[in-house]
């Protein structure tokens, strides 16, 4: 499965349904073939990792990522040496 950059990780949660009580939606996290070594599996051709979240998650995560208050740049407000900030109008 190849999944681009921009969210579209989130585009691939499926409903898991394995443990009774929960609601929970399940993602890949990315290609985890390097760590069949690690996992003492060398002969594995593939190896999926996964995320597990309550259902709902995703949704929400999609809509800050689109409303922008998700993004993997530094923002300069947010360093530590960064201009004052405040939250008075």
């Amino acid at each position: 499965m190849e999944v681009h950059s921009g969210g579209h990780l989130l585009d691939t949660v499926q409903p898991k349904s394995f443990l009774p009580g929960f609601k929970l939606e399940g993602f890949a996290n990315r290609d985890s073939v390097i760590y069949k070594k690690l996992y003492g599996i060398p002969e594995a051709s593939t190896i999926l990792r996964g995320t597990l979240r309550f259902e709902g998650f995703t949704t929400s995560m999609k809509a800050l990522h689109k409303l922008h208050l998700i993004d993997q740049n530094p923002h300069p407000i947010l360093h530590p040496k960064g201009p004052d900030m405040t939250w008075v109008i």
